[in-house]
C-alpha cells in the first residue's frame, strides 16, 4: 500500500532497513506441446509476470485464460515473480510494482533474448505467441505508453543497458521508465485494455487496473470492494477452470465431501423454506438445528451491528442442543441465525465453514465463508457471494401438483383464460391504500373483460381490510377470492399458481414473484407506488452513492479507494451500513430474463421458462467449499 505523502518525504531524509539479499531466479511453469498437436517451429513463449502471495487465484486464472488462446504446438515458459528478495518497496502500489525491471538481468542468466511483461491483474483474450512475435522494430520496448509498462514485449539485451538489476531493486518506478523513454515503441492498446476500455471480440488483454473493484478480491483488509462491470470475464474463466478441475503446481489437494451438516432454523418460514431447500438441493445428509430468539437479540444487533458471532438473544430452553462435535458445514438464512452460526464457527475454530443466505444474514465475515444473496439487495461484491436472481423458492412440481388436486374442482369449471391475481400490500417503501386498491381492481378487471377471461384473487397478510373491501368492490363479481385472515388453514394460493392461465402479481411482494417465476405461467407484475424517502433514508442513499463515487489519475484510470469513499464502503461491507434493496431492479430483471411482463402489456398465453435457481445456486457452493 502506498505510504502517505509525509511519510513518504521522511523515508528519503532518514533511510529506511532494506532487504540486501539477492533476489532468485524464479522456476518458470512451462506449457508444453498439447498431445497430438504438430509441433511448432517457433521459439518458446517467455513470459514474466509480476505478482504477490494473497493473488493466488489471479495467477491461476491468468494462467488458464492462456491455455485457452495458445497456440496448442507452441511452448511457453511462464515465470511468476513472487515475493522477491532485495527489493526496497517503499512507495510501491502493489507488491511487484518494481519486479519488471529486473526482467533484464534474470533473462542474461536464462539465455532468454525477448520477453513478455504482465501484471499478474490480467487475462489473456489472444495468443500471447502473437504479442511474442510482435517486430520490435528500433526499440527496446514496447507498451501501449512510456509510461505504461504493466504490458510490454522487451528486448532483454538491450534493455539490460538501460534497467541493472540495483536500479530494480532502488529506483522509483516513473524514474526508471523515464529514464528508457528513448527505448520505448507503441504497443496496440488492444494488449492492454484497462477495465472499462473492454470491447469484446476485439481485446486481447483485459487488464484489472481498478484496484479495489478487483474481482478476485485479494486484499479485503485494505479496499471495502466494489462491482466491476467486467467482471463477468473474469468469473466466466474461473468457473471453466473449475469446471476442468485445472489446478497449478503445487496446489491444495481436493478436500473430502463433508460429513456433518447442520441447519439452523427460526421462526420466519420463508427463511427456513430457503435453508432446507438449498440443503436438499446440495444432496448431502443433513441435521435440521430449530432456534428461537427472545427480544436481547434485537437489542444486541442494534448496539454491535449484523456481523457478530453470539448466542446472545437464543432460548436454549426452546432452541435445540448445539455441542461438540461441530460439524463441517452450517446453512443459516437470516440474521439470528447467522449470528449463531458464527458462534459455531468460532467454536469450531475455524473447522465449520458457513453458508450464509438473505439480506441481513449474507454478511462475511470469515474468509472461508459463503453467502448467497439477491442482486436487487445491493451487496457489496465478494469472491464468495453467490447472486441470485430472486429469493430461491420451493414452489415444486410436486407441491403445486398436491395443491391442485386439493383445489382443481374450484377452478375446472372457470372459462379460460384463468387470470388469478396475487395481492401483497403496504411496505415501509410501497403504499396500498384504498386508491391504490382501486386502481389494481379497476385496471385487472378491465384487462379480465377485454379478453374474457375469468378471475381468480387471493390478498395477504399486508393487504388490510380497508383495501380488502376497495379491491373487492372495483373487481365487481369474480369466480373466487380468497381473503387473508389469521389462523386460516386452506389457501388456494399453491392451486392458483398451478391451475391459472395468466398470473398478476403486485410488484412489492418478491417472494410472490420468485414463486410465480418459478412456474412457467405467463407472469404480469403489477407495480405499487412509492412513499417519499425519509431524510434518513436519502442520506443513507447519498452515503452508498458516495462510497461508489469514482476518482481517475490524469490517465483517467480509476484510483484506490481513500477517504470518505473507504469509510462508507466499509460500512457497507459491515452491515452498518445497508443499501436500500431496488425492488424496480428484480422488475427489470425478470422482464429481461424472459420470466416476467409489466403489467399493460397485450396478454400473451405462451409458456416461458421457469425461474429455478436451488441447484444453480448448489452447484456454485460446493465449487466454493472445493476452493482452498
Amino acid at each position: 500500500m502506498r505510504l502517505p505523502k509525509t511519510l513518504r518525504s521522511l523515508s528519503r531524509l532518514v533511510p529506511l532497513p532494506t532487504d540486501r539479499r539477492v533476489p532468485c531466479v524464479p522456476e518458470p511453469i512451462r506449457l508444453d506441446v498439447r498431445p497430438g498437436a504438430r509441433p511448432s517451429p517457433k521459439p518458446r513463449v517467455c513470459l514474466f509476470v509480476g505478482t504477490e502471495p494473497a493473488q493466488h487465484r489471479a495467477e491461476r486464472v491468468f494462467l488458464w485464460s492462456i491455455e485457452q488462446v495458445r497456440d496448442p504446438g507452441r511452448v511457453y515458459d511462464i515465470y511468476l515473480m513472487t515475493d522477491l528478495a532485495g527489493f526496497d518497496r517503499r512507495g510501491w502500489l502493489t507488491g511487484f510494482t518494481n519486479y519488471r525491471f529486473a526482467i533484464p538481468h534474470f533473462a542474461a542468466s536464462l539465455g532468454i533474448r525477448r520477453a513478455i511483461y504482465n501484471d499478474v491483474d490480467q487475462v489473456y483474450l489472444a495468443d500471447p505467441g502473437e504479442l511474442f512475435d510482435t517486430d520490435l522494430g528500433s526499440h527496446g520496448f514496447v507498451s501501449i505508453g512510456p509510461r505504461d509498462t504493466s504490458v510490454m514485449l522487451l528486448d532483454c539485451e538491450r534493455m539490460a543497458a538501460a534497467w541493472s538489476l540495483r536500479d530494480a531493486q532502488h529506483t522509483r518506478r516513473k524514474t526508471l521508465e523515464a529514464s528508457a523513454a528513448a527505448e520505448w515503441g507503441a504497443l496496440d492498446p488492444a494488449w492492454n485494455a484497462r477495465d472499462e476500455e473492454y470491447r469484446s471480440g476485439d481485446s486481447k488483454v483485459l487488464h484489472y487496473t481498478t484496484i479495489h473493484a478487483q474481482p478476485w478480491q485479494p486484499f479485503p483488509e485494505r479496499y471495502a470492494y466494489q462491482r466491476n462491470p467486467v467482471a463477468h470475464v473474469w468469473f466466466g474463466l474461473e468457473r471453466a477452470a473449475d469446471q476442468a478441475a485445472y489446478r497449478l503446481p503445487a496446489a491444495c489437494p481436493e478436500p473430502d465431501a463433508p460429513t456433518s451438516v447442520w441447519v439452523l432454523t427460526a421462526d420466519k418460514p420463508g427463511h427456513t423454506t430457503q435453508a432446507l431447500g438449498l440443503a436438499d438441493a446440495l444432496g448431502w445428509p443433513y441435521e435440521e438445528k430449530r432456534l428461537a430468539f427472545t427480544t436481547a437479540a434485537t437489542i444486541h444487533k442494534r448496539l454491535f451491528g449484523l456481523r457478530g458471532a453470539s448466542r446472545i438473544g437464543l432460548d436454549r430452553t426452546r432452541s435445540a442442543r448445539l455441542t461438540a462435535p461441530w460439524p463441517d458445514i452450517v446453512i443459516s438464512a437470516g440474521w439470528r441465525p447467522a449470528r449463531v452460526a458464527r458462534w459455531i464457527r468460532d467454536r469450531s475454530r475455524g473447522k465449520t465453514r458457513l453458508v450464509l443466505l438473505g439480506r441481513k444474514g449474507a454478511h462475511l465475515t470469515g474468509r472461508s465463508d459463503i453467502a448467497v444473496s439477491c442482486g436487487h439487495f445491493r451487496q457489496p461484491p465478494h469472491p464468495r457471494r453467490i447472486e441470485t436472481l430472486a429469493p430461491l423458492s420451493l414452489v415444486t412440481p410436486q407441491r403445486l401438483e398436491a395443491a391442485a388436486a386439493e383445489w382443481r374442482e374450484m377452478l375446472e369449471s372457470a372459462p379460460h383464460p384463468r387470470i388469478a391475481v396475487l395481492v401483497g400490500g403496504a411496505t415501509a417503501r410501497y403504499r396500498f391504500d384504498l386508491d391504490t386498491a382501486r386502481q389494481l381492481g379497476q385496471a385487472v378487471r378491465a384487462w379480465a373483460r377485454e379478453v374474457g377471461a375469468s378471475l381468480f384473487v387471493t390478498t395477504s397478510r399486508r393487504t388490510g381490510a380497508q383495501s380488502c373491501r376497495a379491491l373487492q368492490h372495483a373487481l365487481g363479481p369474480v369466480q373466487h377470492m380468497h381473503v387473508w385472515q389469521a389462523g386460516q388453514s386452506a389457501n388456494p394460493y399453491l392451486a392458483y399458481l398451478s391451475l391459472a392461465d395468466v398470473l398478476v402479481v403486485t410488484g412489492e411482494s418478491e417472494s410472490m414473484l420468485a414463486e410465480a417465476a418459478a412456474t412457467d405461467k405467463p407472469l404480469y407484475i403489477y407495480p405499487l407506488p412509492e412513499r417519499p424517502a425519509a431524510l434518513g433514508v436519502r442520506l443513507k442513499e447519498w452515503l452508498v452513492r458516495r462510497a461508489q463515487q469514482p476518482r481517475r489519475n490524469t490517465r483517467g484510470t480509476l484510483r484506490p479507494q481513500r477517504g470518505l469513499a473507504y469509510v462508507c464502503g466499509r460500512l457497507i461491507e459491515r452491515g452498518t451500513l445497508q443499501p436500500r434493496r431496488d425492488v424496480n431492479a428484480l422488475h427489470r430483471a425478470l422482464v429481461e430474463h424472459g420470466f416476467a411482463h409489466l403489467f399493460g402489456e397485450p396478454l400473451s398465453l405462451a409458456a416461458r421458462p421457469q425461474l429455478q435457481e436451488f441447484d444453480t445456486v448448489a452447484e456454485q457452493v460446493r465449487r466454493l467449499l472445493r476452493r482452498p
